[in-house]
């Protein structure tokens, strides 16, 4: 099997704060953000049947690898020259993903209704950024080695239970 899925890209509402924990921050209200998202996931793997068939159900389970890209911008932020400035700009993150479901499928002639449901597992996490140096200066603060700076990536689960309709291609 092959999955593709894709998340049109949504409006996103925020507030920046440009400081860093332990330093002083300034007393202002923080600047808000808008920007966009969009996720995009394709995964191969293998269904195989779980159970004979029983009456007209045909129960399956379903496991597979792939990636999943999310994709981020942002509109510009402050005042250029000013110390709480961010121009625009975009990132993206892709990470390996798991794939582990169970489902049932209702064959009816050529098409299929299936009802499934289970995890898939990635990381998520900003990994490796950039540090803002020629906004800060803070490698003058000796807090950071190198220009990147590691924020650490986490595990990220995520549940889903769908209800699809496929056709073969026989």
């Amino acid at each position: 099997m092959v999955l593709v899925s894709y998340a049109l890209p949504a409006d996103l509402r925020g507030s920046w704060t440009p400081c860093d924990p332990g330093l002083a921050c300034p007393s202002v209200l923080p600047p808000s953000v808008d920007g966009r998202a969009s996720r995009l996931e394709a995964i191969a793997g293998l269904e195989f049947p779980m159970l004979r068939e029983l009456g007209p159900a045909r129960p399956y389970a379903s496991m597979g690898v792939g990636l999943r890209r999310y994709g981020f911008s942002y509109d510009e932020i402050g005042d250029a020259g000013s110390s709480f400035h961010l121009g625009e700009g975009s990132f993206s993150e892709t990470d390996l993903m798991a794939r582990f479901f169970v489902g049932s499928g209702f064959r009816f002639g050529a098409w299929e209704a299936l009802f499934e449901g289970g995890t898939k597992l990635s990381t998520f996490g900003a990994g490796h950024v950039p540090v803002p140096s020629d906004v800060f200066a803070v490698e003058d603060l000796g807090m950071w080695a190198g220009p990147t700076l590691d924020l650490g990536r986490e595990s990220y689960t995520d549940f889903a239970v769908s209800v699809e309709v496929r056709r073969y291609l026989d």
